[in-house]
């Protein structure tokens, strides 16, 4: 059984993990999730149905061999449904590059990643991101996640960046001559993360239209629009979606 669907990383019961054809670089093509050494990942479990799991999080190989633990797992009851929900912030420990899971003892996996480091980090970016309001089985309200934000590293590129200036006219009362007021500056981005399932196609919609996105520790926004192009018969997309760096979007008086 999948546990939770539309995140970056999904969760699966040891039965439906044996069955999954995991992804990774032997298959030549990248996991859509990177996690670099020394680097934070921070994640809400968004399921339904398994309100007690083991705590230790583990590092293992896509063979499910424990490679190392890597934190805890959190958790909070959810005021909306019936239950409790895990979240977590990890550490990549210093361990040689390739792709590998997450394990809940030997009950849950995670979907793979591939671990990077510094010289490796090319084509990729660190999104932030958390919403004002309750989002796609996420309780950001909740006390115990009110400050809590998701972190991924995915791999992307960011192209055809666009400077647009808009005025605002007023007319002067006295003089009935047209006066410029306000201008607006806008800076956007067409980015294309790569290599996405559903699942992660539907991670990038639920991440652009929460209303704190930070790309590599600076704010953006985006006006929510998503596009795939399906590559091949892989059953695998790259999405395009648009970005605006948030701190020009203020009127320039």
């Amino acid at each position: 059984m999948q546990i939770n669907k539309g995140n970056f990383i999904t969760w699966y019961n040891s039965t439906s993990y044996n069955s999954l054809p995991n992804l990774n670089t032997s298959n030549c093509q990248k996991p859509a999730v990177a996690w670099k050494v020394g680097e934070n990942m921070s994640f809400v479990i968004n399921g339904y149905g398994f309100s007690s799991v083991p705590s230790i999080i583990n590092l293992c190989k896509l063979d499910k061999t424990v490679v190392q633990q890597v934190g805890q797992l959190n958790s909070y009851t959810d005021t909306d449904f019936t239950g409790s929900r895990g979240y977590a912030t990890i550490e990549c420990p210093n361990v040689p590059i390739g792709d590998y899971i997450l394990a809940l003892g030997t009950d849950y996996y995670s979907s793979s990643f591939l671990i990077i480091n510094s010289e490796n980090i090319f084509n990729t970016a660190k999104f932030k991101f958390r919403n004002k309001f309750n989002k796609n089985g996420v309780e950001y309200t909740n006390t115990a996640i009110s400050t809590f934000y998701q972190e991924f590293r995915l791999f992307c590129s960011f192209n055809q960046a666009n400077i647009t200036t808009s005025k605002e006219i007023i007319t002067d009362i006295d003089s009935s001559i047209p006066r410029e007021y306000n201008t607006k500056l806008s800076l956007g981005y067409k980015c294309t993360a790569y290599g996405l399932d559903m699942d992660r196609h539907f991670a990038i919609a639920d991440m652009i239209t929460c209303t704190d996105l930070y790309i590599n520790n600076d704010r953006y926004q985006s006006d929510g629009s998503i596009s795939a192009n399906q590559l091949g018969l892989s059953g695998l997309s790259n999405s395009t979606f648009n970005v605006q760096d948030y701190s020009l979007q203020y009127p320039k008086r």
